[in-house]
């Protein structure tokens, strides 16, 4: 609604850089970063390709260049374009996220392609998903009929990681970001640039 205008103030992906870098330095300890690159198609037609500026940040960020950092993406385009771009950079993964079955990667929709996750699910969709990403996450799916080659109906995550030595997606601790935003206010993270 309009009427929110200027009222608020987004966060960029380098002021959260630089948030969790300055954190990391107080705790004492590296603290990762798990981006996703939204609507790459939209932003792609807008004339604003998201992945130029993720790799300018890359370069010049020097807590990027360290920290754990998985690059996730529900379309397959561009993490298959970032593949080759990120591969000597060993603290960089990339994350094909997985939604409900019937659905499609838009980018794969507006090209014509009629691949759907549950096609990405297969063993052929993993293996797929395995030439440009190392993890895929699946984690809200229910799978339906049988997901390894002997017909046991066991998930897509030890299906990947048995038959295609993708590493398993591993439980994150949940953090609460916004209860620093509420105690500290948007200031605060200006202050840590």
């Amino acid at each position: 609604s309009r009427s929110y205008d200027g009222m608020f103030q987004i966060v960029t992906f380098e002021e959260i850089v630089d948030f969790t870098a300055a954190e990391a330095a107080a705790r004492g300890r590296m603290i990762g970063l798990i981006p996703e690159l939204k609507h790459g198609t939209y932003f792609v037609g807008a004339g604003l390709p998201l992945e130029p500026r993720l790799l300018e940040m890359l370069g010049r960020s020097g807590y990027l260049r360290r920290a754990p950092l998985v690059v996730q993406s529900f379309e397959v385009g561009n993490l298959k374009a970032l593949r080759p771009k990120i591969s000597g950079m060993a603290n960089v993964q990339l994350m094909q996220l997985i939604e409900a079955p019937g659905n499609a990667p838009y980018d794969l929709v507006a090209a014509g392609r009629n691949t759907t996750y549950a096609d990405m699910l297969s063993p052929a969709g993993l293996a797929e998903i395995a030439t440009y990403a190392g993890i895929y996450s699946a984690r809200r799916l229910r799978p339906t009929g049988s997901i390894d080659r002997s017909g046991n109906g066991r998930p897509p995550r030890g299906l990947a990681r048995r038959d295609l030595d993708l590493p398993a997606r591993k439980p994150l601790p949940r953090r609460r970001f916004s209860r620093f935003f509420r105690r500290r206010g948007a200031q605060s993270v200006r202050q840590h640039r």
